[in-house]
């Protein structure tokens, strides 16, 4: 299993019509997966996006947190576009951010400059 030992998973939601119900099943078959093979969700950073956003109408973030179970406050995420840029990888960026912290914490002086 792929999540076993992951310090992080970047999800991304694909917000296009035609995938969003896609994202979703894959989304829960995961987090089943993950609950079946003992994956501590305390130490493993999750980070989601929400890719082609702008293709889904009306879009609300807080609105798919809801659909997809994703608690409010609970999970960074970010909302990006299929128009591409920079914006694309905020996302494993901020888990790789948020993993580096969490081991310069564990390992003594690893966060100390010389």
């Amino acid at each position: 299993m792929l999540l076993l030992d992951a310090d992080a998973i970047v999800f991304v939601v694909d917000c296009d019509p035609r995938f969003i119900e896609g994202s979703r099943e894959c989304l829960l078959a995961m987090m089943s997966n993950a609950e079946h093979a003992g994956v501590d969700w305390k130490e493993t950073v999750v980070v989601m996006q929400y890719n082609h956003a702008e293709r889904y109408p009306d879009f609300k973030p807080h609105d798919l947190d809801v659909w997809l179970g994703v608690e409010n406050g609970k999970v960074e995420r970010f909302v990006t576009s299929s128009r591409g840029g920079d914006d694309l990888g905020v996302a494993v960026r901020a888990a790789v951010e948020k993993v580096v912290e969490r081991l310069g914490k564990q390992v003594p002086g690893a966060g100390e400059k010389s």
